[in-house]
């Protein structure tokens, strides 16, 4: 599975208006969360997150005040839109021994049946 870093600065729990400016100056809270582990709160930038792949599951080493921590994006807020985002969760992983996860699994080529008049059923 891939593996990419992100780099988070520390934010102390804030106010509507505090991470509104925030989020204009191009800083996105981040929740990371998990089993056994402190709950803590940051900003990413934006132009970190704009470079993460869409629609592939991934690890994120989420690097924060020299502690790092393997974590699996489990939810992304945007505005009614869907043009920006507004908040996003981290599950730490680092902690567990399993966990269920969902992942998008792609077709690609022909199945030889459907070649020879067969049928495929995806559901």
């Amino acid at each position: 599975m891939r593996q990419i870093e992100l780099t988070l600065l520390p934010r102390e729990l804030s106010t509507k208006g505090e991470l509104k400016k925030k989020r204009a100056e191009g800083f996105i809270p981040v929740e990371i969360y998990g089993k056994d582990c402190e709950n803590l709160h940051a900003f990413a930038s934006v132009k970190d997150l704009r470079k993460l792949p869409i629609g592939e599951t991934m690890l994120i080493k989420a690097i924060i005040d020299r502690q790092t921590r393997l974590c699996i994006l489990k939810s992304v807020q945007t505005g009614w839109l869907g043009d920006n985002i507004l908040h996003i969760d981290l599950q730490d992983i680092s902690h567990l021994k399993q966990i269920d996860v969902e992942v998008p699994i792609e077709f690609s080529g022909t199945p030889a049946g459907v070649g020879l008049g067969g049928t495929l059923k995806r559901s």
